[in-house]
């Protein structure tokens, strides 16, 4: 199972509890639906065993609000997970006015010489990209090579690929060979 660690209530908020623990508040019930479910077909997913379980959602006044209880192997589906997934830290190093990406050790990976190319290429041709300095690192760093890998980089969408996201992955893929 998990720890749970979380704060009492605000003022207008209401709890979730499994078979009493709290393990959610929120001022809106629909929410805490959510949330049930989510953490019902997470706990399944992760030991592969469903225990019989017992859901409420509690106001501040300690009035049930609502209740569900799951029988011992009953799954449920949810699309969002319980816990939100931390997005993976990205390390940079500054140098020459970029912040450069870096792995764990510190070492750069972004390939500087692109990044120059790319950074001059945005400039030159006054496309419309608000941080340059950042686009081009990133450019430099992932070296997309289909449109979906371009317009996943921060900065960078379908607007910017169709003005110059072809031109700026002939430069990375000439530059790569």
């Amino acid at each position: 199972m998990y720890k749970y660690d979380i704060p009492y209530p605000k003022e207008g908020q209401m709890t979730l509890t499994l078979d009493g623990i709290p393990i959610n508040v929120s001022k809106k019930k629909s929410y805490l639906m959510g949330k049930m479910y989510a953490h019902r077909a997470s706990v399944c997913e992760a030991d592969g065993v469903c225990p019989a379980t017992k859901y409420e959602i509690i106001e501040a006044d300690g009035k049930v609000v609502f209740s569900k209880f799951f029988s011992e192997g009953e799954k449920v589906f949810s699309e969002e997970p319980y816990h939100k997934i931390k997005k993976e830290k990205v390390n940079y190093v500054s140098k020459n006015g970029f912040n450069l990406i870096a792995d764990e050790e510190g070492k750069i990976i972004t390939d500087e010489e692109l990044m120059h190319v790319l950074y001059d290429l945005i400039y030159v041709c006054r496309l419309p990209i608000s941080n340059s300095r950042e686009v081009a690192v990133q450019l430099a760093t992932y070296k997309p090579t289909t449109k979906d890998k371009f317009v996943s980089l921060k900065g960078l969408g379908e607007k910017k690929y169709d003005k110059c996201g072809e031109l700026l992955m002939d430069v990375i893929k000439k530059h790569s060979e």
